[in-house]
């Protein structure tokens, strides 16, 4: 899959054919069809392995509703650390330009990227609200208001291809959270 990604990346998707892809991965055509079945299938598993990726930047095991001003901090700098790496927005920029021709490409994505980051952000802000620590009326609504505060630097790394410094990271996070926490405030 290493190899699809960094010819992905490097030819872009109508560049890249699933001959390059067996040569440098040095697999045998069958073998990637039997896992993949089309460039199509293997270009959904590097979308899917790219958010599971980014998902992980999410670790709900350490969430505790009982610090949500720490758990929302590191749950946005994860994220945003995690989207704006070097290798994460050229993939970015590449699903972006695929999902017009694609469809599936930009489902894939959307159901196994945001959405899935959307669900977690909401099943911990449901939990920040039973405990008492703050006040969310529509967990899943705040969760994607508070996505969207903090990737809001997104668009704009992702057309330079320039990833964010962490000091960068950091100051987008001391601007959203004190804005997201007043909306939730108990």
């Amino acid at each position: 899959m290493q190899s699809a990604t960094d010819l992905f990346l490097e030819r872009g998707y109508a560049g890249t054919s699933t001959d390059a892809i067996v040569e440098r991965s040095s697999a045998s055509k069958q073998t990637v069809y039997a896992h993949f079945h089309s460039k199509e299938g293997l270009f959904r598993a590097v979308i899917e392995a790219f958010t599971a990726y980014t998902a992980r930047a999410i670790d709900e095991g350490s969430l505790d509703p009982s610090e949500p001003v720490a758990s929302l901090h590191k749950i946005g700098t994860n994220i945003l650390g995690a989207l704006t790496a070097r290798r994460s927005l050229a993939l970015l920029r590449l699903i972006v330009a695929e999902s017009g021709r694609e469809p599936e490409v930009r489902e894939t994505f959307l159901r196994h990227g945001p959405e899935a980051s959307e669900r977690t952000v909401s099943a911990f802000l449901r939990r920040c609200a039973k405990s008492g620590s703050l006040h969310v009326p529509d967990a899943d609504v705040y969760a994607k208001l508070f996505i969207a505060l903090v990737t809001e630097p997104l668009l704009p790394a992702v057309l330079r291809i320039k990833p964010l410094s962490a000091r960068a990271i950091g100051a987008q996070m001391d601007k959203v959270l004190p804005a997201f926490l007043k909306m939730c405030s108990p």
